[in-house]
């Protein structure tokens, strides 16, 4: 009987190695012999995976690592229940056809404490430096002592600023100043800058400051007129009965120095304003002022053709003419100083003195005929010049002054000078008269105390205004 099985091992081995060769699997819970009458059944109980030695008649087609699944034999005298084999599979490591050579595997050593290393730090080639901070950005920008040719720039200081930069219309103007102030030199008159101002430091130049506009004075030619005591208004005789607009008394006024324009502001002067974006900024206005200009939608004065001549501008209003006078760095006269400069010291009745009026002192109606009809380039009248030398103090247009209508004697003190409070239906003075204006040589309005009034808001192809300054 054990012969019997070892013979049936022996032949099941042969056929497993047959069947392999020919990469034809078995199955191996079967063999079948070539005697159809004796099947022999036995059951695999394990397979071994071994590696083909190269030497025992390996195939072209062969792979070198190619296994075969060998069934398991019992050892001989022993059962397959009393021979257990359980064989741990081993991996094929393709070798030199010379050797099989079984694998050696190191295991990776955990590190020990000794074994353990710390990587090298890098060592730095430069010294660590701390980069110093860009200074805090110039604030508080201002001018002052502004001319038609300069201005002085002032700002406050900067933290962390070494020195500063000055950029006029964000061109560099001056750098490495160590102060807060910088004097603008070689303007060009009414014209408008864009300041700005930057920190530097060592650890560079900070952003510039709010740029801070500055339009300098506009070269008006001016008279000075002295200090002193002069005779201001008329009497009603001469003013023919006591027109409403003349008359009133006489009365000795004393007035500060100052200068007040040569002529009429032009429409070239005033379109200076208009350029440099007068009608849009309402720092140069009243608040009454703003509050008018912006209901009625006003960009230029009434009857502006955008002609740039030397005859005065007209169809402003009280409002557009002290907005310009602060634009430009002056301010409209008082009534005091118009008639003072009009008429002297000496109580004349016109500028000239009291020689009767004709078209060749000033340019109005006279006698019911025009002069010219329109008005004339400032200064075209120069028998008419005042006692100081000022021109067209009579004639050719109506001129705004800064005082408020009230009775005389003049007093600057009682009210009539608060601009701020002059809105359009309160009535300011106008003081010449215009070239459309005037019957007869004795007209009230040639005298240099005739005084007219209108609401602050009213305007006319013959009204106008002159300059001053303290």
């Amino acid at each position: 009987m054990k012969t019997k099985k070892f013979i049936l091992g022996i032949i099941s081995l042969i056929i497993t190695i047959t069947s392999c060769v020919n990469n034809n699997p078995i199955n191996q819970n079967e063999v079948k012999f070539s005697n159809p009458k004796e099947t022999v059944k036995e059951t695999i109980k394990e397979t071994v995976i071994v590696k083909e030695s190269d030497n025992k008649g390996t195939t072209d087609n062969q792979d070198s690592n190619k296994t075969a699944l060998v069934p398991f034999v019992p050892e001989p005298g022993k059962s397959s229940e009393e021979t257990p084999a359980i064989v741990t599979p081993t991996p094929i490591i393709s070798q030199s056809p010379q050797a099989s050579v079984s694998p050696t595997v190191s295991p990776i050593a955990s590190p020990t404490t000794s074994q353990s290393v710390s990587p090298t730090p890098t060592a730095s080639t430069t010294a660590t430096t701390t980069a110093t901070p860009t200074p805090e950005v110039p604030a508080s920008l201002n001018k002052a002592d502004v001319t038609q040719i300069s201005f002085t720039l002032s700002w406050g200081a900067a933290s962390g600023a070494t020195s500063y930069k000055v950029y006029k219309d964000s061109v560099v103007y001056a750098d490495n100043i160590t102060g807060t102030l910088k004097d603008i030199t070689g303007l060009t008159a009414g014209t408008t800058y864009s300041m700005e101002v930057s920190a530097v430091n060592a650890g560079g130049e900070s952003t510039k400051s709010t740029a801070l506009s500055v339009t300098t004075m506009i070269n008006i030619e001016m008279v000075t007129i002295p200090a002193g005591n002069f005779t201001m208004g008329d009497t009603d005789a001469n003013c023919n009965g006591g027109q409403p607009y003349c008359g009133g008394g006489q009365y000795t006024i004393y007035v500060n120095a100052y200068k007040i324009g040569k002529y009429e502001v032009t429409n070239a002067e005033y379109g200076k304003f208009i350029d440099t974006g007068g009608y849009n900024n309402s720092s140069y206005w009243t608040a009454n002022g703003w509050a008018y200009k912006t209901n009625n939608s006003l960009i230029q004065p009434h009857y502006w053709t955008n002609i740039r001549d030397n005859k005065p501008v007209v169809g402003v209003s009280w409002f557009e003419a002290y907005a310009f006078c602060k634009w430009a760095g002056y301010r409209l006269p008082t009534e005091a100083e118009w008639e003072k400069a009009a008429r002297g010291t000496d109580g004349r009745a016109f500028p000239w003195g009291n020689t009767v009026p004709n078209c060749s002192y000033a340019n109005f109606r006279y006698n019911g005929s025009f002069c010219v009809g329109n008005t004339t380039v400032v200064g075209s009248y120069p028998t008419g010049v005042s006692p100081y030398g000022v021109m067209d103090m009579t004639g050719n247009v109506f001129e705004w002054v800064s005082s408020q209508f009230q009775t005389y004697p003049y007093n600057a003190t009682d009210g009539r000078e608060n601009q701020d409070n002059v809105d359009s239906g309160v009535p300011v003075i106008q003081r010449s008269i215009s070239c459309y204006f005037g019957n007869s040589p004795f007209d009230t309005f040639l005298r240099c105390s005739a005084r007219l009034e209108s609401g602050a808001a009213g305007y006319g192809d013959g009204l106008g205004f002159r300059i001053a300054q303290d």
